[in-house]
């Protein structure tokens, strides 16, 4: 028995040293003032994806890793900008639900909009789909353990 749960503790290592980067989130790159396809409807096809652990540390938030994706949307003097990255601060969507987001106003016709997810990859309006990594955890451990009751 002893040796089934050394096995299975040494598969997890494995599995986690293999798969880590599925584990961080992936979030869309762009700024419409230089990409208009940046602009909502979203087309990703000049958008870069960003991993967001290898987002350089903020000398402002030392140690505050980017663990969500966002979209900004300004309305700047009557014209309407977007921004599209990795986000550190804050709470996926508003009250935790992604659906919502945070809109602040200000004075001389000045609108922002602020969206935050982290739920899948790319979720800052781009296709979404499953980490892969977490998806195979259960079937390998659970093959592992079958092998060695056999």
């Amino acid at each position: 028995m002893d040796r089934r749960l050394l096995i299975i503790c040494f598969l997890g290592v494995v599995y986690f040293a293999a798969f880590r980067g599925a584990l961080a989130i992936k979030c869309w790159h762009c700024q419409s003032d230089s990409d208009p396809f940046c602009k909502d409807p979203f087309d990703n096809r000049t958008a870069k994806t960003q991993d967001c652990s290898l987002e350089e540390e903020l000398p402002h938030l030392r140690g505050v890793p980017a663990t969500m994706c966002r979209k900004i949307r300004m309305k700047i003097y009557g014209e309407w900008r977007y921004r599209r990255d990795c986000a550190r601060l804050g709470e996926p969507g508003l009250g935790g639900d992604e659906r919502y987001c945070i809109y602040r106003s200000g004075t001389f016709n000045l609108h922002t909009e602020y969206c935050t997810c982290n739920d899948k990859d790319n979720c800052n309006s781009g296709p979404h789909g499953p980490k892969g990594g977490v998806v195979l955890l259960l079937p390998l451990l659970m093959g592992a353990w079958r092998a060695l009751a056999s």
